[in-house]
């Protein structure tokens, strides 16, 4: 009988285990898409401006330049949040 409960317990950790590396998986993949699509937004706003314009100008390309910007660093930033949160989950 006591064997049996060890072997339950033994398989009840492991579970738990395997649950919370799940977890924070999850929680890297849902990290990188909501901070990937707030900088797409606020880098696709500068973006939309420049292609508004009607003509070419020096604020046409400073907006595209400072959009593209936001969304390449939104990025990067992003992807190392999302590793770092993966790395805690192989726990």
């Amino acid at each position: 009988m006591s064997e049996n409960n060890q072997s339950l317990e033994s398989l009840l950790k492991k579970s738990i285990a395997a649950q919370n590396k799940t977890t924070h998986a999850v929680r890297s993949l849902a990290n990188f898409v909501l901070l990937q699509s707030l900088f797409a937004v606020f880098g696709g706003i500068p973006i939309g401006l420049s292609f508004a314009m009607s003509t070419y100008s020096s604020e046409r390309a400073t907006a595209l330049i400072l959009g593209i910007a936001i969304v390449v660093i939104g990025f990067i930033t992003a992807l190392i949040t999302s590793i770092r949160s993966l790395k805690a989950s192989a726990l």
